[in-house]
């Protein structure tokens, strides 16, 4: 790499090939094989295979700080007034991930964005979420309003009845303690369900 140049002249593929210490034409052949998905996702074993723990450490750790920028700047100014603007912000994070993340996302009585936590981390087919621990959170962060999100790993986005049982629950629980949930989103690969978008909410209005 020329350091006389300035950063912004390079391309997103030299920037990383002078990361792996890997010839170009080697950074090459692996981009268009497995593509830069590979580069940042923590437990896949080809990237083992590919360049050393260091280096390895090096790709992720700017995988993350990248995905981390994009959402901090987006969220800042977001209202959650559309599912699809809440699924793009969260699908680079979210649709590569081996096993089911739930996510609480805070909003203030203006549906700003106030946060988003893990509440919880399940299985490669369940998330393992309660009232509980979803509720306390948006409490603790003073919101008024949330909307649930987890992933697929299977990068299907459909909910499941576990899903659909689940997001009644915390509809109904957050009745009870004054704060609304305005949509349970799903993440799959590349593509997302809004159980708001749905109408299974309809349903939950008319059993309360």
């Amino acid at each position: 790499m020329d350091y006389k140049k300035s950063l912004d002249q390079y391309t997103d593929f030299e920037l990383l090939q002078s990361l792996t210490a890997l010839s170009e034409e080697e950074f090459k052949n692996i981009i268009e094989e497995e593509g830069y998905k590979l580069l940042f996702v923590p437990s896949d074993d080809k990237l083992k295979e590919i360049v050393s723990k260091d280096v390895g450490t090096k790709l992720l750790i700017v995988g993350e700080i990248s995905k981390r920028l994009t959402s901090y700047r987006a969220l800042e100014k977001m209202k959650a007034n559309s599912p699809g603007t809440l699924a793009s912000l969260f699908m680079t994070e979210m649709r590569y991930l081996d096993k089911e993340h739930f996510k609480v996302v805070c909003m203030d009585t203006k549906n700003n964005y106030i946060s988003s936590t893990t509440v919880s981390i399940g299985t490669v087919n369940a998330a393992l979420a309660n009232p509980r621990e979803v509720f306390i959170e948006a409490l603790r962060k003073k919101a008024v309003h949330i909307v649930l999100i987890h992933n697929h790993p299977s990068g299907d986005p459909s909910p499941s009845k576990e899903d659909i049982l689940l997001s009644r629950r915390m509809y109904e629980a957050g009745r009870i303690v004054g704060i609304e949930l305005l949509d349970h989103i799903i993440i799959g690969d590349g593509k997302y369900t809004s159980l708001k978008q749905e109408q299974y909410f309809s349903d939950f209005e008319i059993e309360v």
